[in-house]
């Protein structure tokens, strides 16, 4: 007699399939209250999501009939979505439910609740993923945040039209300044002691110095500085890291980031001029910002063009979007299994497992489990 995650292993696997099976699956992505009440995605990323074979993409609109989608993709932002995504499974149980988790490094207790009630989960944060395990959905592969504000587009012909302009040897620090983060401090003795960098602020109530300006005014921030200082919340890669790489700057970026090793490998970091630091104390972000601005100077336009590249040629969110895509539709290669997992090899809840080696997790869920 089977137990029930294994019969919900059973039916995602009959969901999966069935979406497998049709020659064009509808998808449409659901962004959260959260990134929309600052404007933060552009309003033009239906032009970068027609490009993905296979799939059409639908533009979600709030009264949207969901009786003809197969994929939703939520975002979760640290809020518990799960009532609505039970709601929205309970009308349209053909749906596949597929969150990108932008925050399970924060927030964990909602975090769960949504995960428990989607079908597929993604999280940004893989060095803090396992919580995220569970009898309900399998946490599908680690898929890291990316350069989001811009479509392909809007990045190309803003960051092109600022690549010679005059840049400010100082050192950019602009953030929203969270007075309970550890960096609030960190941020206030930087725009207090700190000349050799430009400290930008922003209450977590107000946030329209920043997101009050058109999209190409925001990358000319970026543009008009030769780097810019890396300052997680938690131990994350954020979005900023890219955002400045995609402005050809110079990326000053703390050891204590858990995944970033990971995502854009030493040879890669070095290629691009990227600045580590073990420490944030005044000394040490004096001679990083030094440091930097010469970098920058040395590695001239080559090295603007080489940083703006890589972003735009794999860490853009049409590049993240065809990950999860391409994982929760699986045409023309072996369909992973979701099996449920009791132990004692790996944690209690369903796996994502590749289909020739069954027995085992993916690469994220490994990693989590260790």
């Amino acid at each position: 007699m089977s137990v029930w995650p294994e019969e919900r292993a059973r039916v995602l696997m009959e969901k999966f399939a069935a979406i497998d099976a049709k020659p064009v699956a509808r998808w449409t992505w659901l962004p959260s209250i959260e990134t929309n009440f600052i404007r933060y995605f552009s309003e033009n990323q239906g032009e970068d999501f027609q490009r993905f074979p296979g799939l059409e993409y639908v533009e979600y609109q709030p009264d949207m009939d969901f009786s003809q989608i197969d994929i939703a993709l939520r975002f979760a932002h640290g809020g518990d979505l799960s009532g609505e995504i039970f709601r929205l499974k309970q009308r349209f149980p053909h749906v596949i439910v597929a969150t990108w988790m932008w925050d399970n490094h924060t927030a964990y207790a909602n975090n769960l609740k949504t995960a428990m009630a989607a079908d597929i989960n993604f999280p940004s944060h893989n060095y803090v993923a396992s919580y995220l395990i569970n009898p309900c959905a399998p946490v599908g592969a680690h898929v890291p945040l990316c350069c989001a504000q811009w479509t392909l587009r809007e990045a190309s012909e803003a960051a092109q039209a600022g690549f010679h302009n005059t840049r400010s040897d100082k050192m950019l620090v602009n953030y929203v300044d969270y007075p309970w983060s550890w960096r609030s401090g960190v941020l206030r003795n930087l725009k207090d002691n700190l000349p050799e960098a430009e400290t930008l602020l922003m209450p977590p109530g107000d946030r329209t110095r920043y997101f009050s300006m058109s999209r190409p005014e925001r990358l000319k921030e970026w543009l008009d500085y030769k780097s810019t200082l890396i300052l997680p919340v938690d131990r994350d890669l954020s979005t900023r890291i890219f955002d400045a790489l995609l402005a050809g700057m110079v990326v000053v970026v703390p050891t204590m980031i858990a995944d970033f090793d990971a995502v854009i490998p030493p040879d890669e970091q070095k290629r691009l001029g990227i600045v580590r630091v073990n420490d944030f104390e005044l000394p040490t972000l004096r001679e990083a910002a030094l440091t930097a601005a010469r970098t920058f100077d040395e590695m001239g336009s080559a090295g603007v063009k080489a940083r703006y590249q890589y972003v735009m040629d794999g860490h853009m969110m049409a590049h993240r979007f065809d990950v999860i895509l391409r994982t929760v539709r699986s045409t023309g290669t072996p369909r992973p299994k979701v099996q449920f997992n009791i132990g004692p090899n790996g944690p209690v809840g369903l796996l994502w497992a590749p289909a020739a080696r069954s027995g085992e997790a993916t690469g994220v869920l490994q990693a989590a489990s260790s």
